[in-house]
């Protein structure tokens, strides 16, 4: 039995501990200008220009030259104390009504974006595909079945969806993937003569992009291997549990919970929760992971898997045997080579029996909501394939995503030379970005039809499951922050929106605004967040 989790490095599971994904000067410009370089060369509208209001938070009105001037001041006062000669920060502040620069710092100096990069791919996968375009899998047979039986292959046809999961499925993915086989079942199949055919060949190139600094081996759940075909995030979940009394061996079982993944167990039971240690080491000669430690209670660890699509074989086949179908043969996967085009040619043959779709709206929620870098990759690769210039049968690729974005975001070729995209979730640091090219991104969502749809996705301060949660909890900030964090170990980048005025709950027209605001900083983290939270505040006593 092939072993799919990496393991190279152990992957310690330390009691109610979670995995972590990993100087001075002047405003440029003066505050109440329209921001140079924030023009037709990057596709920001001029001063003057205004934006269909649309109620709620983006209902606001342009700035005024005594707030834009205020704003300035206490911006640079903040800098001035929150500071550290540790950080090296870019910062700026626009107004999203009309695109005016408000306050700039050091704009011209591109910086490691970490997750920030998120707003990019999410961005232009809305602008091109639209918030309905389902990332999907097809179950598909190359024959109408007869009296039950499907002649030949059964085919499982990926293109990125990432729903299989518990993110958007509360009986997570043994149920999801239960239910796609049982709508198999219900089409009327109960036999296939052929193999199970998984194609996941929509996405080409490398699973895993080179700027993550990763190791064969490495578990770490925010470095999942990219794949068409992906089941629970591209991760084998491992709970550990306490067996019946101190001493006595702990469980441990898996989801998907035919995950083609042994282990050597040596966890045993501890009654004491100061002893409770799990250690997942790298694998044995014979491929089995050895899981040792105490288990003081229940507890669960994402595991990245080596393959996706060979975990998705396993529960998928053990799943349409569960809804009572026999396959014949074998499980194949087809894997596609660089560049490899998609989709196919319409009116191949075949039928779809089964399907299981996500939207677009609902997968950028969950990536920028809670930062999930799978997604954010899943939607690159399918921003490459499906809208490479405006063409379907593009580059599903890494490389192929990140040119697609950028012809997205800035079609007449006028993207800024400060932008430098890598991956779809800001972990390469190769991404690297100038406040002004980010807030552009952020100005383009504003300005479309599909505004709402990506604010909602937003994390909000102090809201208690997504990435602010521990940001911004104060009464003041209450419904005003939304905004995207990036973390890396030596970087801290926060983007997004804050509505000044208007009283909470809402913005009445003509009374509030709302502002953009671009921090990336690179030094201690620490610091780093204490600038970036003084900033915001800053700009909300507006």
């Amino acid at each position: 039995m092939p072993v799919v989790l990496l393991a190279a490095s152990a992957v310690v599971a330390v009691f109610a501990c979670s995995l972590v994904v990993g100087g001075g000067g002047s405003p440029l410009g003066s505050a109440a200008q329209p921001g140079p370089g924030l023009d037709a060369r990057t596709g920001v509208q001029p001063d003057g220009v205004t934006v269909e209001s649309t109620g709620g938070f983006f209902e606001a009105s342009a700035t005024t030259a005594s707030f834009a001037a205020s704003l300035a001041d206490r911006v640079s006062v903040v800098v001035q104390k929150r500071g550290h000669k540790t950080v090296r920060d870019s910062i700026g502040v626009w107004d999203a009504a009309t695109g005016r620069r408000l306050y700039m710092r050091h704009a011209d100096r591109p910086r490691r974006t970490a997750s920030v990069m998120k707003l990019a791919t999410t961005v232009a996968a809305l602008l091109a595909l639209g918030p309905d375009h389902e990332m999907a899998i097809d179950v598909r047979a190359m024959a109408t079945p007869r009296s039950g039986v499907i002649d030949g292959d059964l085919i499982v046809e990926g293109t990125g969806d990432p729903g299989l999961s518990s993110h958007l499925d509360d009986g997570g993915a043994d149920a999801a993937i239960a239910r796609l086989a049982q709508a198999v079942r219900a089409s009327g199949v109960t036999r296939v003569t052929g193999d199970l055919i998984l194609d996941t060949s929509a996405f080409a190139g490398d699973a895993r992009h080179p700027g993550w600094g990763w190791k064969p081996g490495d578990y770490s759940w925010y470095m999942a291997s990219v794949s068409a075909l992906t089941i629970a995030d591209g991760c084998v979940d491992v709970t550990a549990a306490p067996g019946p009394g101190d001493g006595a061996p702990a469980r441990l079982t898996t989801v998907p919970a035919a995950a083609p993944v042994s282990f050597v167990n040596r966890l045993t039971t501890t009654t004491q929760k100061k002893k409770h240690l799990v250690v997942f080491d790298p694998p044995d000669a014979e491929g089995r992971i050895p899981a040792r430690g105490k288990v003081y209670q229940e507890y669960s660890v994402p595991l990245a898997c080596a393959d996706p699509p060979e975990v998705f074989g396993a529960a998928f086949r053990r799943a349409l045997s569960d809804a009572g179908i026999v396959v014949a043969g074998n499980t194949r996967i087809v894997r596609g080579p660089p560049a490899a085009p998609w989709p196919r040619a319409a009116g191949r043959p075949g039928v779809v029996l089964a399907r299981h779709a996500t939207r677009l709206a609902d997968a950028i929620r969950i990536t920028n909501h809670k930062s999930q870098n799978l997604w954010a990759e899943l939607i690159l690769r399918s921003v490459g394939a499906f809208s490479a210039e405006g063409v379907r049968g593009g580059d599903g690729s890494f490389a192929g995503g990140a040119r697609a974005v950028r012809a997205i975001l800035w079609p007449k070729g006028n993207a800024p030379s400060g932008f430098s995209q890598e991956d779809g979730s800001g972990l390469s640091r190769g991404n690297r970005a100038t406040v002004g090219a980010l807030a552009d991104v952020l100005l383009r969502v504003y300005r479309s039809d599909h505004r709402l749809v990506f604010m909602d996705s937003l994390a909000k301060g102090g809201e208690p499951d997504g990435t602010l949660r521990k940001r911004f909890k104060d009464k003041r900030f209450a419904g005003r922050v939304l905004a995207k964090t990036g973390t890396l170990r030596d970087t801290s980048a926060l983007a997004g929106f804050v509505r000044v005025g208007g009283g909470v709950g809402g913005v009445a027209a003509g009374t509030g605004r709302v502002l953009i605001f671009v921090i990336l900083c690179e030094g201690p983290v620490g610091r780093s967040r204490v600038l970036q939270d003084a900033v915001v505040g800053a700009l909300l006593k507006g």
